[in-house]
């Protein structure tokens, strides 16, 4: 198993590391990096799809009628995948 951002407890299989860092992009001076194809995988990887439609990965503070109808996913999974980069 594979911390995905140092001090954060998420964790993913190696393959699945792997897998998510083969997917960023690099420009042609391996510089200013794509993460998007790589957090799409991640968040495939600790949420269903049917989890994932009606949510947001915005910071709500506990308060659910910031974005009413979408369910808030978890923060220290979201923190670990944006610290990742």
């Amino acid at each position: 198993m594979v911390e995905l951002a140092p001090n954060t407890s998420v964790y993913l299989y190696r393959k699945q590391y792997e897998i998510a860092m083969s997917k960023i992009k690099f420009n042609e001076k391996n510089q200013a990096r794509d993460g998007t194809p790589a957090a799409r995988y991640l968040l495939s990887t600790f949420y269903d799809k049917s989890e994932l439609i009606n949510a947001t990965i915005r910071n709500t503070d506990g308060d659910c009628n910031v974005y009413p109808g979408y369910t808030p996913l978890n923060r220290v999974i979201i923190y670990a995948i944006e610290g990742m980069w």
